[in-house]
């Protein structure tokens, strides 16, 4: 009847063909939101080394600083003004600054670690959605263009409707297989978390 072929479609359109697009540019985005994320993060871990040889270096030049400490005792006796504590000032400062950008960069990581099971969860979910609607689709389009044997089967129409809707079941449980079990029994019995990333957010928090 008319209302049928009204209703199969609709529903190919608005079932199927529009959430499918919607999914793939959704996971596009995702994709080059994450890559363009790993290649800042190589950039700040290179920044890190050149930061770190410059800390070593400054290491170098205390240790030598301090080498000539007796002298400036010497000094010190006679009246002549002192250094070291403003070695020591920077030296502190170097420290601090080395340390927060190590943080920064392990939180960064640990983001980016969380994106990425992000992006493998919609992989699945692509996936699962394909597995499970796409015969659902194929045998509505052959029902529209009026198939005998299509029509004859009513078992075959009603295991695809099955398995389009058992998707809508198995979604959360793509969702809880990509989390962390952690993750998970922090979520379950509302305890804190003990994840790297979690650790150094409290961590600063108390700082």
């Amino acid at each position: 009847s008319l209302s049928s072929l009204i209703y199969f479609i609709l529903a190919f359109a608005f079932i199927y063909f529009i959430p499918l697009v919607v999914l793939l540019v959704i996971n596009i985005y995702v994709y080059c939101k994450i890559r363009s994320l790993l290649y800042g993060a190589t950039k700040i871990s290179k920044s890190n080394l050149l930061l770190n040889i410059s800390y070593q270096k400054h290491e170098s030049t205390s240790l030598s600083s301090s080498s000539k400490s007796s002298s400036t005792t010497k000094c010190e006796k006679l009246g002549f003004p002192i250094e070291a504590n403003s070695m020591n000032l920077n030296s502190r400062l170097a420290i601090r600054q080395m340390r927060t950008l190590q943080l920064n960069y392990f939180m960064r990581l640990n983001r980016l670690k969380a994106d990425r099971r992000f992006a493998l969860a919609t992989i699945f979910l692509v996936s699962e959605y394909l597995l499970s609607w796409t015969p659902y689709a194929i045998v509505a389009l052959l029902y529209l263009f009026n198939v005998q044997y299509i029509s004859q089967q009513s078992i075959l129409m009603t295991i695809c409707a099955f398995t389009a809707k058992i998707s809508m079941i198995l979604n959360p449980l793509i969702y809880l297989a990509t989390i962390k079990t952690n993750v998970f029994k922090s979520m379950l019995w509302c305890s804190e978390c003990s994840c790297c990333y979690c650790r150094i957010k409290r961590n600063i928090i108390v700082a």
